[in-house]
């Protein structure tokens, strides 16, 4: 599909992949999304999203993207796809942990079509650098009709 044009129902077919986007996430960006939460409570402590020293006890390489984060991201590459896409279902399985500072692609490839429905049914893949899976996943999206 040629970027820019809006997406429609009529012309998505199986194998069409939601524009990717490549992202690294700051702790700045963490400690901002946890301060618009409702749990903000995250922040009163060192924890493994805000603290370096606490995610190396934990085992880990260094701070790490919050599970909500990474939902919110994906929600908004699928919906940044094109003006109109309606996220209707999102079902994700958070198979590594995403490194804060860490390169990732974000993309969906179209699985299933229904237009009665004027849905598709999207895989949703979110990888490292050389292609590993960090987070695996299905959504459904609502897309306009094309005007007649």
């Amino acid at each position: 599909m040629p970027a820019g044009e809006p997406i429609y129902i009529d012309s998505v077919e199986i194998g069409d992949e939601v524009t990717p986007q490549v992202t690294s996430i700051s702790m700045e960006r963490v400690i901002a999304f946890w301060g618009a939460s409702p749990r903000s409570e995250m922040l009163d402590q060192p924890n493994r999203f805000n603290s370096d020293a606490q995610a190396k006890k934990e085992g880990l390489s260094g701070p790490v993207v919050p599970g909500p984060m990474c939902m919110a991201l994906i929600a908004k590459t699928l919906t940044d796809w094109s003006d109109g896409v309606r996220l209707k279902v999102i079902d994700v399985i958070l198979r590594q942990v995403w490194p804060q500072a860490s390169e990732v692609k974000i993309y969906g490839v179209v699985t299933d079509k229904n237009d009665e429905l004027e849905e598709v049914e999207v895989d949703i893949y979110v990888e490292d650098p050389g292609g590993q899976p960090l987070i695996r996943g299905r959504a459904v999206l609502g897309l306009p009709r094309k005007p007649r």
